[in-house]
């Protein structure tokens, strides 16, 4: 959790400021090349490394998992009277994204200076949402349901980890394959 909040804190800084053109959540265009993918972090590794030396890694891990889901899940902005999805204990991308991002803004400013795009323009929150999703959302999601929830948790230790995707690739077979999603369609509920 720590991770992507900070990862998005210093994507924001780095654009907000101007010192580069605006890449995945402020990575500097020679650290990270295009082709270059976020992984998942094992446990060992996500618990030594700082988020900014994760994310310079192109690693991820989830941390404090129930948390996460409890705290963003049915997440709704002070700004307006829709949720960002129903409460039903998981978390989909741009649910998770979404809050994730709003709440940042939130914190530096009101709503009034959020709906006029005062902070960031609405381009560049759609920007950060999809490279949320990509860096972040998509490595967790280890059964590939487009939810975050305890099922990508195969260890039950509370953390989205490597170890996770590993123990899901041993017992998924042509009986249980992994499914596949489409994270860039509409956030839908099933």
């Amino acid at each position: 959790m720590k991770n992507i909040k900070n990862t998005i804190i210093a994507g924001l800084a780095v654009v907000y400021s101007g010192l580069v053109v605006p890449s995945a959540f402020g990575q500097d265009s020679s650290s990270k090349s295009p082709t270059d993918k976020t992984t998942l972090a094992d446990k060992v590794t996500c618990s030594s490394l700082s988020p900014t030396e994760l994310s310079k890694k192109n690693l991820t891990c989830f941390t404090n998992l129930a948390e996460t889901i409890q705290r963003y899940d049915g997440w709704q902005s002070p700004c307006s009277s829709k949720p960002c999805g129903p409460k039903d204990g998981r978390l989909g991308p741009q649910e998770y994204a979404k809050a994730l991002i709003m709440e940042y803004l939130l914190f530096k400013s009101d709503c009034d200076e959020v709906r006029k795009g005062k902070n960031l323009p609405s381009s560049m929150v759609a920007y950060l949402v999809m490279g949320t999703i990509k860096d972040n959302f998509i490595p967790a999601d280890v059964n590939g349901d487009c939810y975050l929830s305890p099922a990508d948790d195969l260890n039950k230790d509370g953390m989205i980890t490597l170890e996770d995707l590993q123990a899901y690739q041993t017992t998924s077979t042509s009986s249980n394959p992994k499914i596949k999603c489409n994270y860039e369609k509409k956030d839908e509920r099933k």
